[in-house]
């Protein structure tokens, strides 16, 4: 009796290890944002216009503590990148917390359009982002070319929970320019750092008399998150 209590314990304590639950390729051309791309239909015949309520909001845990995960740049594809460059990037996100967490896990938004009900859709959808951080603190949010990821209750499969101590790898291609200002001139040279973020959303349509209603609800302070940076040397374009 011993030796078999001996071996449960041991058994328990296994998962506290953690391991890799999946891999996903982001590199794909077809990136998308957090845009509504709704189905053209004919306006109804009592309708002179289209017409909607967009609300949007955060979306907390329900014990309104935070979950921590970390974010990690595993490798790039050359440390020594050039302004306006196309780099490619292996990142990991990690649950390091004690609850599990459920985030979005397939690259086809028409995995959103599996609701039974089509007048009434919702689904979570979220992305990884590049941030470059110079030598005097100043950070930067990078042109990101990957896809984003999406899933709902409806569609098995395409919400993934990750369970304390196991993560995610994706595959994810970025580019050496300013996300909004898109002047490559302001990228500082030299030595600098990067980081990585995530950025998840729950999202809601329903269809209204003359048009649709949204809802956006981001993960804004769901996460408490771990940003380990990597070490980068950016020289100037060639020409």
């Amino acid at each position: 009796m011993k030796l078999i209590a001996v071996v449960l314990c041991l058994t328990a304590i296994g998962p506290v290890y953690g391991q890799e639950i999946g891999v996903v390729d982001l590199t794909r051309p077809d990136a998308s944002r957090f845009t509504d791309q709704q189905k053209e239909s004919p306006l109804p015949p009592d309708c002179t216009k289209w017409t909607g309520i967009a609300a949007d909001g955060v979306r907390r845990p329900e014990d309104n503590k935070a979950r921590p995960i970390r974010l990690q740049i595993i490798e790039l594809n050359n440390e020594e990148i050039e302004v306006g460059s196309d780099v490619r990037a292996e990142v990991r996100l990690t649950n390091t917390g004690t609850q599990p967490i459920q985030i979005p896990w397939a690259t086809d938004r028409s995995v959103t359009e599996t609701e039974p009900d089509p007048d009434h859709v919702e689904w979570e959808e979220a992305r990884f982002e590049v941030v470059l951080r110079d030598k005097h603190n100043n950070t930067i949010l990078l042109k990101s070319a990957e896809a984003a990821l999406y899933g709902t209750k409806f569609d098995n499969g395409t919400i993934i929970t990750i369970k304390p101590g196991e993560w995610i790898t994706a595959l994810m291609h970025f580019r050496l320019e300013d996300e909004f200002r898109f002047r490559t001139s302001e990228i500082p040279m030299g030595r600098s750092e990067l980081f990585l973020e995530w950025k998840q959303a729950f999202r809601r349509r329903d269809r209204a008399k003359c048009g649709w209603n949204t809802a956006f609800f981001e993960y804004r302070g769901y996460y408490k998150q771990e940003h380990p940076t990597v070490t980068v040397d950016v020289g100037k374009a060639k020409k």
